[in-house]
């Protein structure tokens, strides 16, 4: 106030100088600022802007929530559950029921329901019905606060004994007072538990390689209901060659029983043996199988273990000088080798040798051998007296036995394998008396199909009718035409892709397709060759034709000559039952038109 009054006086109001004349109006001491008043001003606006942060960061929390909670599980009161079978077997029949509650306290908007379950369950009820076949969606719509449903669904159970299986459920669905749609998820577990298959197998423990064995099987159906195709396999080593077996096993060691009735059984009896070098310890698996699409469930499964030991009177098998399996045609002659040989340490005398096999292929009474056996239907038999080495085989010696053995070439059906071996028994082996028996390893021959072609070029059908015009005998420079005529025949199994060609030489013209029973027949004049395509042949086709004309204009070089009308025809298929690749060849036809019954022998080139 003193400095105020003491300005006014004075008339001076420059800063500085008020400052010092302030100064000097307090005695030269410096005034006491912490009296000084503050402004009141704008507390207003330091309030607003509080308020707008805290608001801002609470909206900002908000939308956070809303999208990290977005399609998670929410943890309110929407209850979803399922309901399974804690014991189930095959072929039973399952409930299963999906609950789900809204115990919100708003109402639920687009709300579904979406089910994954395994292959092994093959629906057969539901209710209610799903909006889609694979029975997996339903659409719910709008649940209100407090309502509840149930869907149940009803089907049968096939997989593997043991497996666990997983059904799985999702609750999707938006809340009334949401903009954003939340998930509900429960998964069930259960295993399947039996079969109503019961099977058993029994197998010698201890064999000696070579020796017969005989293994045995029962499978059973302990339920109340007929079962339809079930397939019982074995497992076998591939050492182990099968013999022979009741009922018959196809060639993939199973059999299919097309029906099991209530507390049916079914016995099988396999015999067999392991080569000769086989040792060790080996299992054999019996399996009963339900096939279903490309799935195979395995209902039951019963092992049998076999301790091998090494014999040391060795029978061994060739044929073409091989000791494996291979694939053969109908009339194929084959070089069969038998060896015997006797490892034992002393040695072993009067000994029978026997080749087997029961192939209708096979005409034992036919095939020529020396020395001389005894034959069977099923094969032919050595001993000492029809073959003198076989009295006495001293320790490290081998006996052999070799002749050729001529297929039947037509006129034979069934089984397209031939299974051979040899059985070797001996009375004594060190002067003591013995009844052992051993065989030889097993040698499958795969006999593809007896697929022929024959080809055939004609001037005239018989002795009034031409199929051919020109000049006969051919001239030089003239046209001369002739039919072709190609036959196929096949009785054995059916083919595909079948495929018959022949090259035509430079002077010969194609003249075009006649008649044709099946396939397409087609001409490439740059390769020049004629091509009759089948995409299959049945095995019952006994005949396909393929008629086609050609035009000759010899030139003069082919004077005097007899000319080539077509080349070799080549044919080539593939054997549906072997899963292989055969082929086959006709003869070239030329002027001479072998077989003609008014031209043959009328083709040298004038």
């Amino acid at each position: 106030m003193a400095y105020n009054q003491y300005r006014k006086r004075r008339g001076d109001t420059s800063p500085t100088k008020t400052m010092l004349q302030a100064i000097w109006a307090e005695g030269g001491r410096v005034p006491d600022m912490s009296r000084m008043e503050r402004k009141k001003g704008g507390h207003f606006f330091r309030v607003f802007a509080a308020l707008f942060v805290f608001f801002g960061l609470l909206a900002t929390i908000s939308w956070l929530g809303v999208f990290l909670t977005k399609g998670r599980v929410q943890s309110g009161g929407v209850i979803l559950t399922i309901d399974v079978p804690q014991n189930i077997n095959n072929f039973d029949e399952a409930t299963i029921a999906i609950r789900y509650q809204n115990h919100e306290s708003s109402p639920l908007a687009a709300t579904t329901i979406d089910l994954r379950y395994p292959q092994e369950i093959q629906i057969t009820e539901v209710d209610p019905k799903a909006d889609n076949e694979s029975n997996t969606r339903w659409s719910l719509g709008s649940l209100g606060s407090g309502d509840e449903g149930v869907i149940t669904l009803k089907g049968k159970i096939l997989g593997t004994i043991g497996k666990k299986l997983n059904l799985q459920a999702i609750l999707a669905y938006r809340p009334s007072n949401f903009n954003s749609d939340f998930q509900t998820v429960k998964t069930a577990e259960f295993a399947i538990r039996d079969s109503p298959i019961a099977l058993s197998s029994t197998a010698p423990e201890e064999i000696i390689s070579g020796e017969l064995v005989s293994l045995e099987a029962e499978i059973e159906n302990t339920g109340e209901e007929t079962l339809n195709d079930i397939l019982l396999a074995f497992d076998i080593p591939e050492s182990l060659a099968v013999n022979s077996s009741e009922p018959k096993l196809d060639n993939e060691n199973s059999i299919t029983f097309k029906t099991l009735k209530a507390r049916e059984k079914k016995k099988i009896k396999i015999s067999g043996a392991f080569e000769p070098e086989a040792e060790g310890t080996y299992t054999i698996t019996a399996r009963a199988i339900k096939i279903i699409g490309e799935r195979e469930v395995i209902l039951k499964e019963s092992p049998s273990v076999i301790t091998v030991k090494r014999n040391n009177f060795i029978a061994r098998l060739f044929v073409n000088e091989r000791a494996e399996d291979q694939q053969v045609k109908p009339g194929d002659t084959l070089q069969v080798r038998v060896d015997v040989s006797n490892q034992t340490g002393s040695d072993a005398e009067g000994i029978k040798l026997s080749i087997l096999s029961n192939s209708q292929l096979i005409n034992w009474s036919r095939v020529a051998t020396d020395p001389k056996g005894k034959t069977s239907d099923d094969g032919i038999t050595w001993d000492p007296k029809s073959f003198t080495k076989l009295t006495k085989i001293k320790h490290g010696e081998t006996a052999s036995l070799s002749f050729p053995l001529p297929l039947l070439s037509s006129g034979v059906s069934g089984d397209p394998l031939i299974r051979l071996t040899v059985v070797a028994a001996v009375s004594k082996i060190g002067g003591r008396a013995v009844e052992d028996e051993t065989r030889s390893q097993e040698i499958r021959l795969r006999v593809a199909s007896d697929l022929k072609v024959s080809s055939s070029a004609r001037y005239w059908a018989d002795k009034k009718t031409a199929m051919g015009s020109g000049p006969l005998p051919p001239e030089v420079g003239k046209e001369t035409s002739y039919r072709v005529i190609w036959r196929l025949s096949n009785t054995l199994h059916e083919l595909e892709n079948v495929k018959a060609s022949a090259l035509l030489p430079s002077n010969v013209r194609f003249a075009g397709k006649k008649s044709l029973t099946s396939g397409t027949l087609a001409f490439d004049p740059s390769s020049r060759a004629v091509t009759w395509l089948l995409d299959r042949a049945p095995a019952d086709a006994k005949l396909m034709e393929a008629q086609f004309d050609v035009i000759l204009i010899p030139g003069e070089t082919d004077r005097g000559k007899i000319s080539l009308l077509l080349g070799e025809t080549e044919v080539q298929a593939r054997d549906v039952s072997l899963g292989t690749d055969i082929a086959t060849r006709g003869g070239s036809l030329t002027t001479n038109l072998d077989g003609d019954p008014v031209a043959e022998g009328k083709g040298v080139v004038k």
